[in-house]
């Protein structure tokens, strides 16, 4: 069992106090950005980055909020999108009728929003990492 993040692109509505996200699919239902599963450490470590690249940026603030971004505490707009970043951990599963092994994600604690502002940050500091693995 590894401690993972599960990134997932979703809709966010504010709803008597609660906020419900949907799932992006796009017309042949299939995902319109692909979830990512990042490492615990990998992750935490992202968000410190991002949160320092945004620390002298002060928050944007909506009008009708569905919830806020984790890391530069920006109001998300109702019926946005943006990132969920879901803690977890990947099982492999104990049964696997096909041969192949199969790794599940499993929930755990609640989900958090980042936005997408920050997560394009994400997006650089990955390709960056990638780039150097390449060298």
């Amino acid at each position: 069992m590894e401690p993972a993040v599960r990134v997932m692109v979703v809709i966010g509505f504010r709803s008597e106090g609660d906020v419900h996200c949907f799932n992006v699919f796009d017309d042949e239902g299939d995902y319109r950005y692909t979830p990512l599963v990042f490492h615990e450490e990998c992750w935490g470590a992202l968000m410190d980055d991002v949160h320092e690249a945004k620390k002298d940026e002060p928050p944007q603030r909506k009008f009708v909020e569905a919830t806020r971004c984790l890391v530069c505490e920006s109001g998300i707009d109702n019926g946005e999108e943006f990132s969920q970043a879901q803690p977890g951990e990947l099982q492999v599963s104990p049964r696997c009728p096909t041969g192949k092994t199969e790794v599940d994600f499993v929930e755990y604690g609640p989900p958090q929003g980042v936005c997408f502002s920050c997560m394009a940050i994400v997006d650089q500091l990955v390709e960056g990492e990638e780039e150097e693995d390449d060298e």
